[in-house]
């Protein structure tokens, strides 16, 4: 029979997202016995909730900025580029297109969905052995809680940064339709493709 953290493994590698539901809550109840102790082991508490918190950073940055992220980027300019000088409606093609993109946006959001959960779960369990730990007046381990602050910053950013593409991505898309030459950059304005190309 599989162990559960190398079937964690074997479901964060493969994209197994029925394997991958209940991890988090499964690793908080874990972490939770060394709380439940006669004398609650902070430390290692922290450690699992740390661990689990770089995973979940590590996820946000390779798959939702890497992956999703570039794709929507990449899919929306070539909607927009192959939308260029054309002035009728939607076509069959672009029907597609849209569907495509509507999917990854879709998922996208639904990845950021999960991760911004698991963040509050995480965030939660930290409070709690806070509050205990304040009870107790145990203070050994300022240094870990200060490095998990850290890592939660750089999973807010990374999810700021994934929100600001996904944005950036819609209004590409609005602009396919609104645009002359259905092209827009940043900052907001329509690109004229015909006074940016070459001269033979």
């Amino acid at each position: 029979m599989w162990h559960a953290d190398a079937m964690k493994a074997l479901a964060g590698s493969n994209r197994m997202p029925l394997l991958q539901m209940g991890q988090l809550e499964l690793c908080l109840r874990r972490a939770d016995e060394f709380l439940q102790e006669a004398e609650p082991n902070f430390a290692r508490y922290y450690a699992v909730l740390k661990t689990e918190l770089r995973l979940l950073l590590l996820r946000i940055v390779l798959v939702g900025c890497c992956v999703n992220c570039s794709k929507l980027e990449i899919q929306s300019t070539m909607f927009a580029l192959s939308r260029a000088g054309k002035r009728t409606g939607i076509q069959r093609a672009d029907a597609e297109e849209l569907l495509s993109l509507a999917v990854a946006h879709f998922t996208s959001l639904f990845a950021l969905h999960v991760a911004l959960a698991s963040v509050l779960d995480l965030r939660a369990g930290i409070k709690k052995a806070r509050r205990l730990q304040e009870e107790k007046e145990e203070k050994q381990t300022a240094t870990m809680v200060a490095e998990i602050r850290w890592l939660f910053r750089f999973v807010y950013g990374c999810v700021a940064i994934c929100v600001v593409t996904q944005c950036h991505c819609v209004a590409k898309l609005i602009a396919a339709f609104v645009c002359e030459d259905s092209v827009w950059d940043f900052p907001m304005h329509c690109v004229d493709l015909h006074s940016t190309a070459p001269k033979l």
